[in-house]
């Protein structure tokens, strides 16, 4: 949440609703902090450039009976609510029934992929949880995502694996990012500044190696997706190799049958990674590639 705050303009506020004793799901927390941001810019994307208010919530709740509005299955019973309200436009009956499709898109060329809500219903459901979705045209959206209750005996909660690489003498390391996906680049762009690097973040990939030809020096390391349109990781990665044989490489792809990490390897990428991309891992390739 702190780190989304920083990508939320003055004039909307964001607050949480935050339960005072612990709440426990079993889910992969990457992903779900990747739910989180999607539903708070999609929220933020709503309420445009006027003033509103986003609020995020967490608390227990007992469903009698309810429907998936993504998987519109029945479910009831106790589960852990959490939920992303906003104050902006709504959606319209018209795209109701398609914004969990995959590739579905409410954006123009070239302004993004859409509300990423085909992601949000998979996260949810593979740990066993439901959507609800509310909406009114001019007055706003509720997401309520339903996660099965965990109870944990310890009170002990085990901390993120810590990263094993101190980073050392990393200012003025320049990263470059390329990943279409605009709230996934800007939320790996916030990770690697906050941990002390300079990074350059392109969603256009052609962009982006327009970029690396004209000053292919002035970046320490490329850090690219492999899917996008038009041009695929693989192919921008051996572009690169061409221009300058050194550039340590970081491809992250979340499916393709098109390159595996042996032929990423043979191609002269130093890493393959599977999305969604860890932070600690993140950082623990990036600080050994640039031998930090």
């Amino acid at each position: 949440m702190q780190m989304l705050h920083a990508t939320i303009p003055s004039s909307i506020q964001l607050l949480t609703i935050l339960p005072e004793h612990d709440i426990y799901v079993e889910t992969d927390a990457v992903q779900l902090n990747q739910v989180i941001m999607n539903l708070v810019i999609n929220a933020r994307d709503a309420i445009e450039n006027e003033s509103g208010i986003i609020e995020v919530g967490i608390d227990h709740t007992h469903i009698k009976e309810g429907c998936c509005s993504s998987c519109h299955d029945t479910f009831l019973g106790n589960f852990v609510g959490m939920f992303v309200r906003d104050s902006g436009k709504g959606i319209s009956e018209a795209i109701v029934e398609n914004i969990f499709d995959p590739f579905f898109t409410t954006k123009e060329m070239g302004a993004g992929t859409g509300m990423g809500l085909s992601m949000v219903h998979g996260i949810v459901h593979a740990s066993g949880g439901h959507i609800r979705m509310q909406t009114e045209v001019g007055k706003g959206t509720t997401f309520t995502l339903f996660f099965p209750v965990v109870f944990i005996k310890s009170d002990k909660v085990e901390k993120p694996e810590e990263v094993f690489e101190v980073q050392k003498n990393i200012t003025g390391k320049h990263i470059l990012i390329v990943d279409d996906e605009e709230q996934l680049g800007d939320m790996i762009k916030e990770q690697l500044t906050t941990a002390g690097y300079q990074t350059t973040f392109f969603s256009d990939p052609f962009a982006a190696l327009e970029q690396f030809e004209k000053t292919p020096e002035q970046f320490d390391l490329v850090l690219t997706d492999q899917t996008m349109p038009g041009i695929t990781g693989e192919y921008l990665s051996r572009r690169m190799i061409e221009i300058r044989k050194d550039v340590p490489i970081i491809l992250s792809t979340g499916f393709s049958s098109i390159i595996n990490e042996e032929q990423a390897l043979e191609i002269g990428i130093r890493r393959f990674m599977t999305k969604p991309l860890a932070k600690d891992k993140l950082l623990n390739a990036i600080s050994q590639l640039l031998g930090a």
